[in-house]
């Protein structure tokens, strides 16, 4: 894979301004595991207990809440977040 070869991310590869759908894998790779690194310096999610899986979700939520303004109540049972397209959930 391209990235993992030459370290480029997606920005560096295709142009910034190219809008790029949010998927669970990268959420997960580019939003959950770096703070979950940095907060429990844990690589596996497998590796996490609840209260962990908590405090990670409520760094990235606040983060996310304060630079967009969404919210999303975890868990949550809103089928196919990820899979919406972002401006119409936001419109909501």
């Amino acid at each position: 894979m391209l990235s993992m070869k030459l370290r480029f991310d997606m920005r560096k590869v295709i142009r910034q301004e190219i809008d790029i759908p949010w998927n669970a894998h990268t959420v997960k790779e580019y939003l959950w595991r770096p703070v979950q690194m940095t907060q429990l310096g844990k690589e596996s999610t497998k590796d996490l207990n609840t209260g962990e899986i908590d405090k990670i979700y409520e760094t990235l939520n606040r983060h996310l809440n304060e630079r967009t303004g969404v919210h999303i109540a975890f868990p949550s049972n809103e089928p196919n977040f990820l899979d919406t397209d972002y401006q119409e959930y936001a419109m909501a």
